[in-house]
């Protein structure tokens, strides 16, 4: 759960920001999204990116977006990132 105001300076930059042309509003991950990124880690996600992911999950606002897991947008989705480049998800 997002506490109340918690990405509210995020989310009120996010309404300035240019959108593509019909661009809805930014939407949070399902919880299968998260799960779908948390599997490629050993240990669990942090908890204030589980809550970012929640909040927004991939946006194209803004000259470069915002990534998320499993959008519907693949330039915007960590997960064929991350399958790129796998030792990411390795423990240091």
């Amino acid at each position: 759960m997002i506490a109340p105001g918690e990405w509210s300076g995020i989310a009120d930059l996010l309404r300035r920001v240019p959108m593509p042309a019909g661009e809805g509003p930014v939407q949070g991950a399902t919880a299968e999204q998260i799960a779908s990124i948390a599997g490629h880690y050993e240990k669990p996600l942090p908890d204030v990116y589980v809550r970012w992911l929640r909040f927004c999950n991939g946006t194209p606002a803004g000259p470069g977006g915002l990534y998320g897991a499993g959008t519907s947008r693949n330039r915007l989705d960590a997960l064929p990132i991350l399958r790129r480049h796998p030792h990411w998800a390795r423990p240091t």
